[in-house]
Order: structure tokens, then C-alpha cells, then sequence
């Protein structure tokens, strides 16, 4: 979603900067002064991007100039020739020095302004000087600037045009002064202007890594050279200027304030939580501030997240959003905040926002809804996962193993860095190799997002897209079209021709086959040479598209294919018909969720494949079965009245005003297609659809289940895919009728009786299991050791489960008393030896004589290579070398010797 500031909230800078001297510029402010001094000198404003970026290599948009990426590779047109922008930015590489420092932040904004081979240098330079002494009145005597240790042409603009002091100019080694993409892709030096709270101090041995002194608030990148994998550089013919301006930087600069959290444009959050705990924010001392700088910064970020359709789960951008909630519940619960809070923190956040991004305000109620669902997620699971983990502290270990961090992660929901932050509390650290371990072991993770971007070219179809122009796609008319070969790859190699046997990727002109997008997947089909000679036939099996270029995938079956040949496409029609059928059914869907489950419930995403469908949707709650009914009763309805659609295209704006349903979070261009089933369904929609409901047939729900916190899942079939479903079903129907030998309306009923007689017999088996436990009980009676009132028996139990060990000792200390405790370990399996199983239990007053079973248990288990915990009075443990069990029986012995004593 692009946010564009108000031409009303820019216009009345001029107003502003004229009260500048008599007050501080407000954060709101300094960001509009900011744009309209470009949009002057002729830039056109850019809406901030999604933080959800286009870009596959980057989870999140981590600067400003990541949406401008293709521009600057030369995959997509420039938009203008000179641009400026307020970027939202979200980083999380730095996430343990937010609060600790003046200006670590997770969220940010940059301001920037852009050129694409138009101005350069000086232009740049001089601007970026007027901007901050003219408009923003910063005195030059505090202004101090970087540049590049070679980059004698800045040197002189600084010093010869802008007429800087030559002593406050300087120069830098390449690792702070020369910014590049990659290992190689476009590069070039760059120069900084820093702020100095303390000129006074003088122009000798000026150190701008002292934070104390200067702070960074405006980058000057010169895009002039090209790094080759030699690692030469060559200069580009179209050099670029690329700057970024930390809002809340300058902010912190204008307002004269400590730090950027306490500028206006985060102050009331942090302001707002010590209301919730009763205290005055301004009183406090900085330590004691911490805890309110993480929660005011993470909100920003996630009330933004949430915004651009992030859902907090445990992959990707839904990973980074839980973490950083989990941070915020954390430090309010160390704040004393015992009550559900992020809404009231994140009402703030939304009012200090709203002017610049006033979506905000469109979707307040689903940023409340998911932060509340996970803040009480959070929290039924936080109070089990504190008390394990200070168990765990209690125990004195000398780091917390990766298998226990593991735990808490995939069974408390605590993200491993906040293990890690606790630990470090009380001066441990984690074993982060053991958890990883465990972690790829079980399932996969989130990916850590970049904080680089890289620009180099993927491979030979990234630069065949960038040397192409888009695809004239024809596949809306017709389903065979005669096209020119443009380009040709085989194996991952740009060629000039291809022959049988070769997979290939192909570029056409123009094509009949729809490229993945929407949801849709790529047509599949035949593409043969219209040359008899060369009797060429490829058989494609996907198409997708990259910008706007079809790349059409397949393998040749038979003769030979060279560059520009002309070639006759031919989609498979039957595949393209189911395709559509499940497309439209998609859109139905849709309309009849919202209808009967909840009006406000909006797409998370889609597949539309040959043979099925799949619609993912933002819901609190599940979708109960007598609704599911309803929905398909009414799609069914709804393709029987057979509705003809209507596709046109118009402007974004008047396909809102007419109702369209746009994708949340999807970029969309000035002119939007629309496809409108009337009075159903209107959806913006590039894909292919069917010219009438009826020509869909049936519509059948196959499933519907959740796959992250707040979002749902239906799967479905339509048309052929309904028949072929009820064919599976009814080999699956008569498999059973004839095991079961009976009739089908009489399975459910068998099945039932089945159960009810499995579960009496799992009964009887557990009545016998408790019997053998018994008869085993009282045999070690005889082997239990009396030292004054107290008694122990320590035992070997092989062949018994963690439970029936717990059952039996806990029955044992009911038979000797509350002076008792009993120690037993055994293999549970002995065909599989290597496992250990290890169960302490404590009377009330071995408990009371200071005796915690699960600090008893843990060093014992370590020994066989294990861990684990529990009560005071229960603990089972597990270990993985069952050679040292009975050495550990023995040091479990001579132990509770010693503390009975």
C-alpha cells in the first residue's frame, strides 16, 4: 500500500518554516518542509512503499531506496527523473541496542531524494547544504561532512562552492565512505553531513565515530562507478544520486531533545505506558527509561507491520512481527504492567501517524484485532514459560542449552532472543548452535532479514528481462497466437538457439499464455516452430512473469529452435478452462465469506491451480461447519443463476468509488482491471475468468483450517475438480463397506462401535498396566533404606513409560509417606538403547527439609547426557546414553544420602 502525504499537509510548510525560529519544527513538519524543498527543484513525491518490499532478497523494506532497486538496475522505467520520499523503514539487525543508545530504532523513516541519471554531484551537495542551514536553520559552525578518502570532486564542491571550512571536511576510508550493493553491481563514494553538539571543542583530531559529540543525519550517495567480478570499476554513463535524512534524527537535532525517543514523534508513547504504571516519564532516571524506549519503538513497527498485512506466526515477516510484540509484552510485564496494554499503546501510535499515513486509521480495528488475539496468546503461554525458564536459572546451569531454548520457543512462544536477553540478565548465555540444531531438525524457520541490498543480476533471465521489453499478452482474446522468438535460455544460459531434449526458458513477443500472478498459476502448452524444416515442437509445463516479460518454461521434445524464428503458441484448453472455473469460484468465495462469516474478513492470498483452489483470509475465528454449508449453498446458487462478467478496465480511483475489492497489500498501477460478477462479486483481478458462472458447474469445500494466528484456510474444488473429488470419495466409500462388510450409510455406525470398543479395551489394557505397576511397587518395598524418619529407595524400572515410572513412584510415596522419596530410571525401550528415562518424587516433608525433585534430578540426568525438570515434589528427566545409567543410580544414591543427613 502507498501513503502519500496530503498536497494540503505540504503546502502549509511555507507557513511553518517561517515560525521555525520562534518554535521547533515538529516531526510532521520537518518531513513536509523536507518533500516541498524538493518538489521545488523540480522532483516529483513518491509515496512511501509497502514495508512488505517487491523485492524477494529482503523481508521487509530496511531503506529507502529499496523500492527505487529496479529503477537503479534498469529493470523498470524511472518513474521521474528526480524523486523525493518519506520511506518507512523497519531494521531489526540492531534490535539490542534500542533503548540502551540515543537512536537505534527497528522502525524508522528516511527522507530522501533521488536522481536518475539526471543531476549529480553538485547539485546534490549544494541542496543538501541549502536545505539544512536555509530551511531547517541548522548553524554552519555545527555542520561537520565526510567524504570518500579519494573523492577530491566532493572535496572541492564542499570546500570551493558551498564554502565549508576545509578543516571541518573529512575524508574517510572506504568501509565508512563507499557505499556498494553487493560483491559486485553499481557502487560509488558517498559523504555525510554530521551535526556537532560541541563545536567549541574545536576543528583538531575531529573523531566522527564520537556519538557523544556528532550524530549522522544526512547520507549522500554518488552512484557513479560499476564493481565487475574482478573487482574493477567502471564508470556508468548515467550516474545517480541516492540520499537518506533520518526523520527522527533531524527531529531529535531540531527539537533539541537528548535522543530521537524523546523528540514529538515518540514521546507520547512512552509517555502514554508510564500513565499506565503511574509514574512520570520525565522524573525517571535514564536506566529506569529502557523498558518504555522498547515499547514506544517496537509499537511504531508493529502497528505498521500489521498495517501493510503482516500476521504474527512463526516464519518470515510473521516471525519478525510476533518477536518484536513478545518484546513489548515482556518489558511491560517488567514495568508491572500486569493488564492487556498494546491497544492502548498502539491508539497512540495511530494518532501520531495518522496525518502521514492516515491508512492507519482505515485499519485501526484490524490492528487491534491482531494485537489483542496475540497479546493474549502471548500471555496464556508466558507465566508457564517464565516459571520453566527461572526454574532453569535456579538450577545455576552454565549456559541454557539449545534443546531447553528450543523448548521454550516451540512450546512457551519464546523467541529465542528473548531467552538470550534473559539469560544475559542473570549473566548466562545460550547455546544458539544446539537450538539452530534443534530448530532445522523439527521445522523450518524465519530467515533473518538483510540489512544489505544487493543490485547485481541474478542470472541470464534477470538480464534478459532487463535488456526486453513487457510481453504483448494476448490471452484474454484468444487461446493461439503466432509470436516472434526474442530470447532463448537453456540450462541457465543465454543462447542463440535450442534443440531436443534442452529445457529451456523462452521469450516471445507476444503470447496467448497467461504468467503466474494473482494467485493463478502459468498456462501450460504446446509452442512449435511455424519453419517445417526445423519441425520444432517444446512443450511448455509453467509460465511466469518477471517484470512484465513471460518467461515460458518447458523441454523440446523434437527439432531445433533458433532466435527470432516465428512460432506458433497453442495453450492447452482444458487446463486454461479448469483454471478459470477455480479463478472466478475464488472470487465467490469471497463475497459469500463475507456474507455469511463476516463482512470485514479480506484475502491474505491465493492459489488458483488446474485442480484446485485455495483462499487464505484474515478471520479471528474459525469458520464453523453449519457456515461452511452456507457458503458453498450459496456459491452453488450463485453458478446456477448462471451470471455472465463483466471485465473492463479503469482508473484506481474509479474502480474504488465503483466497490472493487482490492488484495490488501498489493501494488496497483493508475489503470486497473476489474472483473465483476454483478451483483455478486467485483474484484481488481488480472487473471482469466470464465464468460458465465454456469460454465463453473459445482463448487465444493474440501477443507478449512487455520495456518497462522489470525488467518484462515479453505481449500476447494469446482467444476472437474468436483468429479474427480467424488471419485476419490467413493473408492474410499466402497473400500470400506466392503472391509467393514457394509452398506455405506451403515460405516458411520460401525466406525462408531469400533471406537467405543477400542476405548474399552485401551481401559482394560491401562487397568492391567496399572496392576503390573502395583505388583512392582511392592516388591521394592523390601529395598527402601530408613535413615532416621526419613526414607529413599533408589531402583532401575527397564521397560517402562515416563508415565507408569511417575504412576509408580508417586504410588510408592503414598505407601511409605510424607518422609519418602524415591529415585527410579530405566530404559523404556530395550530394542531401542538409547533413550533414558529418569522420575524423582518427594514427600512433603522431604520437600520441607529443602529437596526440590527437579534441581535433585537435572545434574543426575546430565550424566546421561540428558536434562529436564519439574515440581518440587515430581520431576521426570530423559537422557541419550544409557551405558551411564547405572553410575547415575549410584551418584543419585550417595546424593540423597548426603542431603537426608
Amino acid at each position: 500500500m502507498l501513503v502519500l502525504q496530503t498536497p494540503k499537509f505540504v503546502m502549509a510548510v511555507g507557513r511553518l518554516l517561517s515560525e521555525s525560529k520562534m518554535k521547533p519544527l515538529k516531526g510532521d513538519e520537518i518531513r513536509a518542509a523536507f518533500l516541498k524543498f524538493f518538489e521545488k527543484r523540480g522532483h516529483q513525491i513518491i509515496p512511501s512503499a509497502s514495508l512488505i518490499p517487491e523485492d524477494p532478497t529482503v523481508l521487509l523494506t530496511i531503506a529507502g531506496m529499496l523500492p527505487f532497486k529496479p529503477v537503479f538496475l534498469g529493470q523498470q522505467e524511472r518513474p521521474a527523473a528526480r524523486a523525493t520520499t518519506s520511506q518507512k523503514c523497519i531494521r531489526t539487525n540492531d534490535i539490542e541496542n534500542v533503548g540502551h543508545t540515543a537512536r537505534h530504532h527497528t522502525f524508522f523513516e528516511m527522507l530522501g531524494n533521488f536522481s536518475f541519471g539526471d543531476y549529480f554531484k553538485k547539485e546534490a551537495i549544494q541542496w543538501a547544504w541549502e536545505l539544512s542551514t536555509n530551511v531547517f536553520g541548522l548553524d554552519p559552525k555545527n555542520i561537520v561532512v565526510s567524504v570518500f578518502r579519494d573523492d577530491d570532486e566532493a572535496v572541492d564542491i564542499w570546500k570551493d562552492v558551498v564554502g565549508i571550512n576545509p578543516s571541518r571536511i573529512i575524508r574517510m576510508d572506504e568501509e565508512d565512505n563507499f557505499w556498494s550493493s553487493g560483491v559486485t553491481g553499481p557502487c560509488g563514494p558517498c559523504s555525510e553531513l554530521y551535526y556537532d553538539f560541541r563545536p567549541e571543542l574545536g576543528d583538531d583530531n575531529i573523531d566522527l565515530e564520537d556519538d557523544s559529540r556528532f550524530i549522522e543525519f544526512y547520507n549522500l550517495v554518488f552512484m557513479q562507478n560499476n564493481r565487475d567480478a574482478d573487482g574493477v570499476l567502471t564508470s556508468l554513463s548515467h550516474c545517480n544520486i541516492d540520499t537518506g535524512m533520518g526523520l527522527e534524527r533531524m527531529a531529535q537535532i531540531l527539537q533539541g531533545v537528548p535522543n530521537n525517543y524523546e523528540t514529538d514523534l515518540i514521546l507520547p508513547l512512552l509517555e502514554k505506558v508510564a500513565s499506565l504504571i503511574g509514574v512520570d516519564y520525565a522524573e525517571l532516571a535514564e536506566n529506569e527509561k529502557i523498558s518504555f524506549k522498547v515499547i514506544g519503538d517496537h509499537m511504531r513497527a508493529c502497528v505498521h507491520l500489521i498495517s501493510d498485512g503482516v500476521s504474527a506466526s512463526n516464519l518470515g515477516r510473521g516471525y519478525i512481527l510476533r518477536r518484536l510484540l513478545r518484546r513489548v509484552i515482556r518489558h511491560g510485564r517488567l514495568l508491572g504492567i500486569k493488564k492487556l496494554f498494546l491497544n492502548d499503546i498502539a491508539e497512540v501510535a495511530i494518532q501520531l501517524m495518522q496525518n502521514s499515513y492516515p491508512e492507519l486509521l482505515e485499519r485501526r480495528e484490524i490492528i487491534f484485532s491482531e494485537l489483542q488475539r496475540e497479546e493474549i496468546r502471548f500471555l496464556q503461554t508466558l507465566e508457564r514459560g517464565e516459571k520453566l525458564l527461572t526454574d532453569l536459572l535456579a538450577s545455576r546451569p552454565k549456559e541454557i542449552t539449545g534443546e531447553q531454548a528450543f523448548e521454550l520457543y516451540d512450546t512457551y512462544g519464546f523467541p529465542v532472543e528473548l531467552t538470550e536477553e534473559i539469560a544475559e540478565e542473570n549473566s548466562l548465555k545460550v547455546d544458539l548452535q544446539g537450538f539452530h540444531a534443534a530448530m532445522d531438525k523439527q521445522r523450518q524457520r524465519a530467515k533473518s532479514s538483510s540489512t544489505t541490498i544487493d543490485l547485481t543480476l541474478q542470472d541470464a533471465i534477470d538480464k534478459v528481462v532487463c535488456e526486453l521489453g513487457e510481453t504483448h499478452f494476448l490471452g484474454y482474446e484468444k487461446l493461439e497466437q503466432l509470436g516472434k522468438v526474442q530470447a532463448i535460455v537453456v540450462n541457465g544460459i543465454t543462447s542463440t538457439q535450442c534443440k531436443e531434449g534442452d529445457q529451456i526458458d523462452l521469450v516471445l513477443d507476444s503470447t496467448p499464455f497467461y504468467g503466474e500472478g494473482g494467485g493463478q498459476i502459468g498456462d501450460k502448452g504446446i509452442i512449435s516452430s511455424t519453419n517445417m524444416d526445423l519441425n520444432c515442437v517444446i512443450e511448455i509445463d509453467t509460465v511466469r512473469r518477471i517484470k512484465g516479460v513471460f518467461v515460458h518454461s518447458g523441454i523440446v521434445q523434437f527439432g531445433q529452435l533458433n532466435l527470432q524464428d516465428v512460432v506458433h503458441s497453442r495453450v492447452d484448453y482444458f487446463a486454461r478452462r479448469r483454471a478459470q472455473a477455480n479463478h472466478t469460484s475464488t472470487h465467490l468465495l469471497q463475497s459469500a465469506l463475507k456474507q455469511v462469516v463476516d463482512p470485514n474478513i479480506t484475502q491474505a492470498g491465493s492459489l488458483v491451480s488446474f485442480d484446485r483452489l485455495r483462499f487464505d483470509f484474515h478471520s479471528p475465528r474459525s469458520v464453523e461447519l453449519h457456515e461452511l454449508e452456507k457458503v458453498e449453498q450459496l456459491i452453488n446458487s450463485w453458478i446456477s443463476e448462471g451470471h455472465s462478467l463483466m471485465v473492463s478496465e479503469m482508473t484506481l480511483d474509479d474502480a474504488k468509488r465503483a466497490g472493487a475489492v482490492a488484495m490488501f497489500g498489493e501494488k496497483y498501477g493508475s489503470t486497473v482491471r476489474v472483473v465483476d460478477v454483478p451483483g455478486v462479486s467485483m474484484e481488481l483481478c488480472g487473471g482469466t475468468h470464465v464468460n458465465n458462472t454456469a460454465e463453473i458447474g459445482l463448487f465444493k469445500i474440501v477443507s478449512e483450517t487455520g495456518i497462522a494466528a489470525g488467518i484462515r484456510r479453505i481449500e476447494a474444488v469446482a467444476g472437474q475438480g468436483v468429479l474427480n473429488y467424488l471419485n476419490d470419495r467413493d473408492v474410499v466409500v466402497k473400500t470400506l463397506s466392503e472391509r467393514f462388510k457394509a452398506q455405506s450409510n451403515e460405516i458411520v455406525d460401525r466406525v462408531i462401535a469400533l471406537q467405543h470398543e477400542v476405548k474399552s479395551l485401551s481401559k482394560s489394557l491401562i487397568q492391567a498396566q496399572d496392576e503390573i505397576v502395583s505388583y512392582k511397587v511392592l516388591a521394592l518395598k523390601s529395598k527402601v533404606i530408613t535413615q532416621g524418619k526419613n526414607q529413599f529407595i533408589v531402583e532401575r524400572l527397564d521397560s517402562m513409560t515416563g508415565n507408569e515410572l511417575q504412576s509408580a513412584a508417586l504410588n510408592l510415596i503414598d505407601q511409605l509417606g510424607d518422609y519418602s522419596a524415591v529415585v527410579f530410571a530405566g530404559i523404556p525401550d530395550l530394542t531401542d538403547n538409547t533413550k533414558v528415562l529418569l522420575v524423582a518424587a518427594f514427600g512433603s516433608e522431604i520437600v520441607n527439609q529443602g529437596l526440590h525433585a527437579g534441581k535433585f534430578l537435572a545434574p543426575i540426568a546430565k550424566l546421561c547426557g540428558g536434562g529436564g525438570g519439574g515440581r518440587p515434589n515430581l520431576a521426570q528427566a530423559g537422557g541419550r546414553d544409557p551405558k551411564e545409567l547405572e553410575s547415575a543410580l549410584l551418584a543419585a544414591k550417595e546424593l540423597l544420602i548426603k542431603k537426608l543427613n
